[in-house]
């Protein structure tokens, strides 16, 4: 078991993944949302994350992504501690997040939801927005033309000029993941990205994570779709009570009798 206190050692292991969770709880009056949770997440690699209703899965997303700190315990990303830091801070460091509830700008287009993503990678203030300085001129043009590459990217280039809020759900769920991947993560956290979707958006979903992964971003992935996780995770970790019950490759977490119980004796967990 870890120390609440990390020590040198301890900061040194944390050096040796992208991002690592290390004896995090987290306490709702006197429900614990999660309790000791220690995780560890590699460059490169997909973890998905699964757990039964109230297992605490995005408890821990928001911890890691800076809308909650928790109460006990450290977060560490890319070698440096980041629980102190705001939602808006460690975007900047290079994790980025998609909410379960599709948060866009719904009377703006679809373009310029993606291009609000690329906001954290330019440099111009104030004064050059409104003096339309040359350097406000080129990283509005860089913008554009960056977050219309992401579109392409993810499929929905013909609907750059259609306002969000008028887009078919499954297209806005994808339009999220375009703006997040605007910001330039080296880590991507999804919050069930699946809920609502089609069969065949499903399908779609999968072919672009991997797609994601091949480009070198490392994705944490909360879902509830087991079969989906199994066939696109490296590895997965599994909630229970708040509590991490399980972690390692799909086929070993699949059989583990522990899993089993937490889903209620469900037999096709073990076939996912």
């Amino acid at each position: 078991m870890l120390p609440q206190v990390l020590d040198g050692r301890t900061a040194l292991q944390a050096e040796q993944a992208l991002l690592r969770v290390a004896g995090v709880s987290r306490a709702f009056g006197g429900v614990h949302a999660l309790d000791n949770v220690t995780l560890e997440v590699h460059e490169g690699e997909l973890l998905g994350i699964i757990g039964p209703n109230g297992a605490g899965k995005s408890t821990l997303f928001k911890v890691v992504s800076g809308f909650l700190r928790p109460d006990r315990g450290q977060v560490w990303f890319a070698g440096r501690p980041v629980a102190h830091l705001p939602a808006y801070r460690r975007a900047t460091t290079g994790i980025a997040f998609c909410f379960q509830d599709v948060r866009l700008f719904p009377t703006m287009t679809a373009l310029e939801n993606v291009m609000v993503g690329c906001h954290p990678r330019t440099q111009h203030g104030f004064v050059d927005a409104v003096l339309r300085l040359p350097r406000h001129h080129r990283e509005e043009r860089w913008t554009r033309e960056r977050a219309q590459r992401l579109l392409t990217r993810v499929g929905l280039a013909t609907h750059a000029q259609r306002p969000a809020g008028f887009l078919p759900f499954g297209v806005q769920r994808t339009l999220a993941i375009a703006r997040a991947l605007a910001t330039g993560p080296r880590l991507l956290l999804l919050d069930e990205p699946a809920a609502g979707l089609t069969a065949a958006e499903r399908a779609r979903l999968a072919d672009l994570l991997a797609d994601i992964r091949r480009d070198g971003v490392t994705v944490v992935l909360i879902e509830h779709d087991v079969a989906l996780v199994m066939v696109l995770a490296d590895r997965v970790a599994v909630l229970e009570n708040g509590r991490l019950i399980a972690v390692g490759p799909p086929e070993q977490v699949q059989a583990d009798p522990r899993v089993i119980a937490a889903y209620l004796g469900d037999e096709s967990l073990a076939e996912a």
